[in-house]
């Protein structure tokens, strides 16, 4: 019988035999049978892993109830994930136990009938690597062998089948069962061929036999605790040989896989017996979790959910938000409830009237067609005896108009159906457990919100009875079902949810020169409006949003492009407080209409994506802490589910240029790794069926599978992974994305002609000086996304691979030099850019880069020492000084206060970074531009590593460099960043002729610390371990 099974224990844990007063759980995980996803998906729904797969259960246990083999296709991915947890659960405290069950007995002993044909050379036949994996004297095998059949730990008792009659009567004890499978596991088909036990001593073969005899009495066979209806198992007439099994090796339970009972897992024999085989191949992974006498089932849910609708005709253009109903009672005693969730749109939930979790935008945006991401919430403490469950499903990117690749904002993009699927999952005292799911028989009807769009804003009318709508609530039926979302495109969610954060109240209200009633709330920030009002019944309020004034100082939106940026509320007489639910955006100021300013209150909330800060920055000069906080605002305007370019005007993608350029100076200042990790899965999803990246990710255009890649902005699917690995050290996004990546670097080669790359693209985008060569730029970029795979296959592991592209990569390097370097050592395109890529990248001989150096700070001080780079070189224009010993120069730069400069803008009251650099004229004509841009923000690392001093030698900050740079006339400057080991810090002072550095370096790791002499051009090394340290 086909079996697929997964279950979750935490209970009270003790050593063998010795009831322990500690408390750990345990992960109980059955019948997986090669389901790599529904294994996965489950370790992490039961935090036994995270979403990069790393060891997060501490000192619990995680027990893998057998049948982990056979019929699935990734049975190899669950083997390496299993041995990668042992060890880090190890580490940790904590331990793994791989029990054996019939199906590892089976393969280990020559019985393949249910291998997977991927694993098969012919019917019968393995296939070498494969056969490897199972020999007796391979690692994988000695591993294998290294097993277990049954375990005890506290008053469990965990074993595949079950304890038989005959094992019971012989009082056969758990040491001597495991004893004699590990000694003659070669043996196991006996019972097939007699003659294999044949050899088999006289002191043993009793024991052996009750093991080993698949059709009576062996612990991986026996099946009596189950009776077969027709094809099914139900509870049986076993429970006096399973008391005295009970009795025997005196636990209170049992659990066991093996036999399907039902689509769940099952409780039997009031308790002691729990049964945790289900269909995983089907959808139906279950778990279960028991801690301190509670049962709690963990499901992969939506196997018995339907998807719904509308069940009426909406009107063309503007369509109401549909809001979904269901009222159910529960009469038993919970221990707890699980809503499971997602909707084709936005959705935002309540149960009995309370706002279900603080997220905002969910499920999130992703390549709807390929990934769609589900989200669940613990709702235990808003069940009662009779509960209502309602449900809005706004237009979100699925169905909004959104902007395509026409550059037109379009409708119905990924579907024209609203849809919902819900799961509730209620776990009883009993352990039993009871699901309510979407199905026909809920109720819709149109909301208030008469229509909600991510440009243009929402439309709320609060009115009972309004004329607007009816409310009529209209059961669904069959019209109201929608075909099912495929079970494979969905995800659990992946990274921080949008949630509300800073709040601003009016810094100032005014009147402007048209006589607008405008507020100004003085930050720039994405978010939106909330209001408390009384007026009345039929009075309409609207806020118009925008991120700065013109010249004269009245209201400017020429920037927002198709963008209303318009929230409209119609009142209903009472105090109320009023926001936007499915929208959201990019504004400092707000222009009131239809009230007064002293008639309602005002907040401005930031939303964003709930990113844990890690870093900090300050220093004595007050413009360049502006340009700090500039910065990161900048970060928390686009980090909005995705890495968006801008929040305010009819556009929002998640441009790749910006992204890769930005993720630098992000990862220092937030924990971006589930962030980053979650979009470059998309970026997987969106890449062409020629490898080819797309410059925004996603790109909200189903169906174009041959993409165009743009150098610069394709390379995120390289630079973006690498930025991972070398800020958090963990190699599990360099696998995730690895295929994604040389599929990147591949297409680059199939497009070029005689080792070039002749591409369009966007150049160094908004430069301020002359335009470089699009033909140098493309070179830069393949060699570097060609070092980057380099390195990531010597990380991993991939010889043959690192092999091969460096071989490419030399190639590439030569017909730069061949091309694009004069025999003066002067670019045939003589840009600053063009200097820095080509240094930055490493493209250079010795001779070459010392004369790309020279010129570089020539053309500098040819421009006044101001920059004239645009998204692609400026964030290496600082490093690369540094770096070749131009710091002072760096510093010069960075400080200019005139335009272009990044300080120019921060003296025109800007609190966010520009797009471009002149966004606003010198004087005071601002542009169509968005004036909250993060690209040009990159500078930020340059602040963090060099000024402050704080960089990464190894990945992940094992070890660590502290190498502050003094000069630019600022006296001090502190900084600190939390890795995963604890807070780094450096703060240096320079007083009264004197330096003082500071610095802290956490436990469990070291640090190489650079104290800068007294002519500031030169250092002192000292070598040291954790502590507080001060020179």
């Amino acid at each position: 019988m086909k079996k697929t099974a997964v279950i979750l224990f935490l209970i009270i844990h003790t050593a063998l035999n010795v009831h322990s007063q500690n408390k750990e759980k345990i992960l109980v995980l059955s019948d997986i049978e090669g389901q790599y996803k529904a294994l996965q998906t489950l370790l992490i729904r039961g935090k036994v892993i995270d979403s990069n797969q790393r060891w997060t259960f501490g000192k619990g246990h995680l027990v893998l109830l057998g049948d982990m083999i056979d019929r699935g296709d990734h049975v190899v991915e669950v083997w390496d994930l299993i041995k990668k947890l042992e060890t880090e659960a190890q580490a940790a405290g904590g331990q793994v136990h791989y029990i054996l069950g019939n199906h590892e007995i089976m393969n280990l002993s020559g019985d393949w009938r249910y291998v997977n044909k991927k694993y098969l050379a012919k019917p019968g036949e393995l296939k070498p690597e494969y056969a490897a994996l199972l020999s007796a004297t391979s690692a994988n095998g000695k591993w294998l062998r290294s097993k277990h059949i049954v375990e005890k730990i506290g008053d469990v008792l965990f074993v595949h089948a079950g304890i038989s009659p005959q094992v019971n009567a012989a009082a056969i004890s758990l040491d001597r069962m495991n004893e004699i499978a590990q000694k003659y596991l070669d043996k196991a088909l006996y019972y097939k061929t007699p003659a294999l036990a044949a050899d088999v001593p006289a002191a043993d073969r009793k024991d052996f036999e009750l093991v080993f005899n698949a059709r009576t009495s062996s612990p991986f066979w026996y099946r009596n605790y189950y009776r077969l209806v027709g094809e099914q198992f139900v509870t049986g007439n076993d429970e006096a040989n399973l008391d005295s099994a009970l009795q025997q090796y005196q636990v209170k339970h049992i659990v066991t896989g093996h036999s399907i009972v039902a689509d769940t897992v099952t409780v039997h024999y009031g308790g002691k017996l729990f049964n945790t085989d289900v269909e995983h191949a089907e959808g139906h992974s279950e778990a279960l979790l028991m801690e301190d006498g509670k049962y709690i089932h963990i499901t992969v849910p939506f196997a018995t959910a339907q998807w719904i609708t509308v069940p009426y005709a909406e009107p063309e253009g503007r369509r109401p938000v549909p809001v979904f109903w269901k009222s159910f009672a529960q009469r038993k005693k919970v221990t707890s409830a699980t809503l499971y969730i997602t909707a084709l749109g936005m959705y935002e939930a309540q149960l009995n009237g309370k706002k279900i979790g603080q997220d905002f935008f969910t499920p999130g945006f992703t390549r709807y067609d390929k990934r769609l991401q589900y989200q669940q919430y613990d709702v235990t403490r808003l069940i009662k005896a009779n509960n209502e469950l309602k449900v809005w499903v706004g237009e979100g990117w699925y169905r909004g108009p959104f902007r395509t690749l026409t550059g037109e904002p379009k409708p119905n993009i990924y579907g024209n159906k609203a849809g919902l699927v819900v799961e509730l999952l209620l776990n009883y005292a009993d352990g039993s457990a009871s699901k309510m799911f979407s199905d026909s028989t809920w109720t819709c009807t149109e909301s208030t919100i008469r229509y909600s769009e991510l440009y243009d804003g929402e439309m709320q009318d609060t009115r009972e009875g309004a004329p607007t709508f009816t409310g009529d609530r209209k059961l669904l039926s069959a019209s109201g079902v929608m075909p099912r979302v495929p079970f494979n495109q969905l995800v659990l969610s992946e990274a921080e949810p949008v949630r509300k954060h800073e709040t601003f109240k009016p810094l100032k209200i005014f009147t402007s020169p048209k006589g607008e009633q405008l507020i100004d709330f003085g930050q720039n920030l994405a978010g939106w409006v909330q209001i408390k009002v009384k007026g009345r019944a039929g009075d309409t309020i609207l806020l118009y949003h925008a991120e700065v004034l013109d010249k004269e100082g009245n209201f400017y939106t020429g920037n927002l492009r198709e963008a209303k940026a318009t929230d409209t509320y119609i009142l209903n007489g009472t105090q109320q407080t009023l926001e936007p639910h499915f929208t959201y955006h990019g504004f400092r100021y707000v222009k009131l209409v239809g009230i007064a300013p002293s008639k309602v209150q005002l907040t401005a909330i930031a939303l964003y994506s709930d990113l844990a800060q890690t870093g900090t920055f300050s220093c004595s000069d007050p413009l360049i802490n502006q340009l700090q906080h500039n910065i990161a605002w900048s970060m928390k305007s686009n980090f909005v589910d995705i890495p968006t370019d801008c929040p305010q005007r009819s556009e929002r993608l998640g441009w790749t240029g910006d992204a890769q350029a930005i993720c630098g100076t992000a990862s220092f200042l937030m924990d971006t790794r589930r962030f980053f990790a979650k979009w470059l899965k998309d970026v997987a999803a969106e890449q062409g069926s020629n490898g080819a990246v797309p410059t925004y990710v996603p790109r909200a255009s189903p169906g174009e599978e041959v993409v165009n890649g743009v150098a610069g902005w394709g390379d995120a699917a390289t630079i973006v992974p690498w930025t991972m690995y070398t800020v958090y050290g963990d190699t599990a996004v360099l696998r995730e994305q690895y295929a994604s990546m040389k599929a990147w670097v591949d297409y680059v080669k199939s497009v070029s002609t005689d080792g070039l790359w002749h591409a369009k693209g966007y150049g160094d985008w908004y430069a301020q000086g002359p335009a470089t060569d699009l033909l140098l730029i493309n070179q830069c970029f393949r060699a570097h996304s060609l070092d980057i795979l380099v390195k990531t296959a010597n990380v991993l592991g991939y010889a043959m691979d690192a092999q091969n592209y460096q071989q490419k990569l030399d190639s590439v390097k030569q017909i730069f030099a061949k091309n694009f370097i004069t025999p003066t050592g002067i670019f045939t395109s003589d840009t600053q850019t063009a200097y820095l890529l080509a240094l930055q990248f490493n493209l250079l001989t010795e001779k070459h880069a010392e004369t790309a150096v020279l010129r570089l700070v020539n053309l500098l001080k040819e421009n006044n020492k101001h920059l004239a780079t645009g998204v692609l070189g400026t964030p290496y224009l600082l490093p690369v000084l540094s770096n070749y010993g131009y710091s002072e120069l760096a510093f010069e730069v960075l400080k200019q206060i005139d335009c272009p400069s990044w300080l120019y803008p921060v003296t025109k009251g800007a609190t966010t970074m520009w797009e471009k650099w002149d966004a606003i004229k010198p004087d005071g004509t601002a542009t169509e531009s968005s004036f909250n841009h993060y690209a040009y923000g990159a500078v930020g690392s340059w602040l963090y590593e060099h000024l402050a001093g704080i960089q990464a030698a190894e990945p992940g900050y094992k070890k660590i460099i502290i190498k502050p740079e003094i000069g630019g006339g600022i006296t001090w400057a502190k900084a600190s960043y939390t890795c995963d080991y604890g807070d780094i810090v450096s703060s240096w002072e320079v007083k009264n002729g004197k330096l003082k550095l500071q610095v802290e370096i956490p436990k469990g790791t070291t640090a190489q610390i650079f104290v800068p002499s007294a002519d500031e051009k030169s250092y002192h090394k000292h070598e040291v371990g954790s502590g507080k340290f001060s020179f």
